[in-house]
């Protein structure tokens, strides 16, 4: 177990024990009692501002550790000003115990007299350790539950807090100054929301952050239609978005479902812009990243979970289910769905947040294997989503870096949709949309390197009904667009040439490495389209242009020899021929030659096989890796080869100097 984990299991442990010891304290009411009357009469002589050095320190007539000596509390006394001051909580179950009556305490003075300054100090006081705010809201919202007065008194606050914050946010909130604010604001009434702003936690949410979580969080375990009043006050998301990610839902992701179905509905025009309904986005946000925090955690080494085992699984994917029915209850519920599919994917090509590897869809593993989080959301939401009639109408309309993930959308619910005569098979559906040239080179780089992901799961359920893999990529690729596509990177005529350019071949050829690629034993079906790619690859790289022919082909060039060894590692005696076959077109001192060198050792080709390969064609290998790097070193940062690179080539060089 790491030293961080050990450390959050003792603080763990400490916060049980001092809960535990307050909640069998006979004398716990009376305690509380006391602290909470003090804190009802005291509170209008604290300062406007909490002072950082203690609530030890604020001028009451009265300071509450004498008060409860005076009461006869002497230790209680002692132990909560070395709490209030030295931080010894984190050590000392003692101080942590007084802690916790402070935070009942204050939930009771909450509950008698609601009021901005007992707001303001209850932010200052549960941030002095992570485990108070738990006795603070379990108190608040049990009194509230009680005596509805206390309700309309909380929610009553809250209102006045929001309005507070529409006309001058920076009376409650950390926010930038008025001038931008209100320009932002008005601008965002006339054009309204961004959706990716809104995907990501609201416009800006991290300047408007808000110290009224728990309170909230009380009025939506008590009134969930008051909560959804209240956050329909605020005049922008950034508020709701930061409320929402500061609340506790891991234990409540099916609460999040029912909010959903109360939330308006959702408009957002062609530009992604959404016109109205963006709470119902930010609470699907919510949820997504709770879900993602699922992923991200620990097992009892320390190591992050790829996945959660089936028995752990069983609560989140009920929650999962819950989240798609609610989505599908509403009357703008495939516009939504869609949207957030489109979202999970664009997540999963451009970042790592799900911390995968996935499982295959559409089928769940065995029981002793576990199951994907994102995987089950995935196949939720295309599994009921009807495939769009105008795909290609729609990925045409579509901004330039959502065309990827609205494509995998499609396919997606072609392929794990319910069946119909009418529908496009979504091997064709996928050729179909590769070839209108729409897809950027940039989003298709994890994709095309990452066979495990999402998006690869989807590829390979599109083409599993495909007889022929290998004829469906020749197919795809001497089709007339994708065979323009490589015509005018060949005579250098496309203006928009470069890394960001649209490329129906390379899109084309990520598809068939992803594809080609085995889950576990590859078959011979995979072994000739790995065949076909690799040779739609080495000829793009080969042919004559005007130009480069972009990294987007080396990168292809390097998944390919990534991918090799897994593919013919059972055909040892044939391996050496294979390898001599695959280096043949790049064996000269090259940087291509340096990459394809480097990506095989990575794969784990020895140094053995690869100095074979190379005297079959006639070279000398050490000779051939010292012309390289004196190549590097003398172009020095003018080379395409990296640091790391060329640190590998260097102990490549050194292993066939000895054979």
């Amino acid at each position: 177990m790491s030293a961080h984990r050990r450390f959050l299991e003792l603080r763990r442990r400490h916060a049980q024990e001092a809960w535990l010891a307050h909640v069998r304290d006979p004398a716990r009411g009376r305690v509380v009692a006391i602290l909470a009357d003090w804190f009802v009469g005291a509170i209008d002589l604290l300062p406007s501002s909490i002072p950082g050095q203690g609530m030890a320190d604020v001028a009451a007539p009265v300071r509450i550790g004498d008060l409860l000596r005076d009461q006869g509390f002497g230790t209680l006394a002692a132990s909560l000003e070395a709490f209030l001051s030295s931080g010894r909580a984190e050590t000392d179950p003692a101080p942590l115990r007084a802690g916790m009556a402070l935070a009942e305490a204050l939930a009771h003075a909450v509950a008698t007299r609601p009021s901005e300054p007992l707001v303001r100090l209850a932010h200052w006081l549960l941030g002095l350790h992570g485990t108070l705010p738990h006795p603070y809201s379990v108190a608040l919202t049990e009194r509230a539950q009680a005596d509805p007065r206390i309700r309309f008194a909380v929610r009553r606050l809250l209102r006045e807090r929001v309005r507070t914050f529409n006309r001058d946010p920076q009376r409650v909130a950390l926010c930038a100054s008025q001038a931008p604010m209100a320009r932002w604001i008005d601008a965002r009434a006339e054009t309204g929301d961004d959706l990716r702003g809104l995907w990501e936690g609201g416009l800006g949410h991290d300047e408007f952050r808000l110290h009224d979580s728990l309170h909230f969080d009380c009025i939506r375990r008590l009134d969930a239609r008051a909560f959804m009043a209240l956050l329909h006050r605020f005049a922008i998301p950034g508020p709701v978005a930061n409320l929402l990610q500061a609340m506790s839902w891991q234990r409540h992701l099916g609460d999040l479902a029912s909010l959903l179905r109360q939330a308006p509905p959702v408009r957002v025009q062609t530009n992604g812009m959404v016109v109205r309904g963006g709470l119902a986005v930010l609470l699907l946000g919510t949820a997504a990243r709770k879900l993602q925090e699922l992923t991200r955690g620990t097992d009892d080494d320390g190591q992050p979970l790829s996945r959660l085992t089936c028995a752990a699984a069983s609560e989140t994917e009920d929650a999962i289910e819950a989240l798609v029915e609610a989505v599908f209850s509403r009357g703008d519920g495939p516009e939504l769905a869609r949207l957030w599919l489109s979202r999970l994917l664009k997540e999963d090509t451009t970042s790592n947040v799900w911390n995968l590897p996935l499982l295959p869809l559409p089928t769940p593993s065995p029981d002793s294997q576990g199951r994907s989080i994102v995987g089950v959301l995935v196949q939720a939401l295309a599994s009921r989503l009807p495939q769009p009639v105008f795909a290609d109408d729609e990925l045409r309309a579509t901004d330039a870096s959502q065309r990827w993930p609205c494509l995998l959308a499609s396919v997606a619910t072609a392929a794990l949709g319910a069946e119909a005569e009418d529908v496009c098979p979504p091997g064709a559906l996928l050729a179909r949309l590769i070839q209108l040239d729409l897809v950027q080179t940039v989003d298709i780089d994890r994709f095309m390197t990452n066979p495990d992901g999402i998006a690869a799961d989807i590829v390979r359920c599109a083409l599993r009904s495909e007889p022929d893999p290998s004829a469906w990529f020749e197919a795809l690729w001497s089709s007339k667009a994708v065979a323009l596509s490589r015509e005018r990177r060949w005579r250098g005529d496309d203006p928009q040439a470069g890394y960001d350019a649209c490329n129906a071949a390379l899109v084309a050829v990520a598809v068939g490495i992803v594809f080609a690629s085995p889950v576990a034993q590859p078959t011979g079906a995979q072994q000739t389209l790995f065949t076909a790619v690799n040779a739609a690859v080495a000829g793009q790289l080969l042919a004559p242009t005007r130009s480069d022919p972009g990294l987007g082909w080396h990168k292809a060039r390097r998944a390919c020899m990534a991918l090799w060894p897994h593919m013919f590692a059972a055909r040892d005696a044939e391996r050496s021929r294979l390898l001599a076959d695959l280096l043949r077109p790049f064996a000269r001192p090259t940087e291509t030659l340096a990459w394809d060198l480097v990506a095989l050792a990575r794969a784990g080709v020895s140094a053995e096989d690869i100095g074979s390969a190379l005297r079959s064609l006639g070279h000398d290998p050490a000779a051939l890796i010292d012309v390289i790097l004196s190549d590097r070193a003398r172009r020095g940062e003018g080379s395409r080869v990296t640091w790391h690179e060329t640190h590998d080539l260097e102990a490549l060089g050194r292993a066939v100097a000895r054979r």
